[in-house]
């Protein structure tokens, strides 16, 4: 996946209003060259937020996920941040997203990630 491939995808789901199984499906074939399990992850019947958890779970076993926001309506304000461990302040790559959605944050901070050169080659 190029960075231009990133960015375009990235910048789709931060401007999304909602996001729905078929996004998290577009962002799990497209990151499946680093992350092998993504391109097998089927979300039939899962929520965004619980399809963009099990994404990240899969691509990112054993890593932190740390969520912070205020749940508003219609639209909340939720921060994602990915580490590789939560024992340490200096993780070589950290992904940091924002979204509307918890899901939403989730999947940014995962695209950050995969724009900086983290995960699995």
């Amino acid at each position: 996946m190029t960075e231009d491939q990133i960015n375009t995808l990235l910048a789709q789901v931060e401007a999304a209003d909602g996001l729905d199984v078929a996004v998290l499906g577009a962002v799990s074939a497209k990151i499946a060259d680093r992350f092998p399990g993504a391109a097998a992850l089927d979300f039939d019947g899962l929520s965004v937020t619980d399809g963009a958890l099990h994404l990240v779970d899969t691509c990112l076993p054993g890593w932190t996920i740390s969520l912070h926001g205020k749940a508003l309506e219609p639209d909340g304000h939720w921060r994602c941040s990915l580490r590789e461990s939560s024992s340490r302040d200096n993780d070589a790559f950290v992904g940091v997203g924002q979204g509307a959605t918890v899901g939403q944050a989730m999947l940014v901070a995962l695209l950050k990630l995969v724009k900086s050169g983290a995960g699995a080659q």
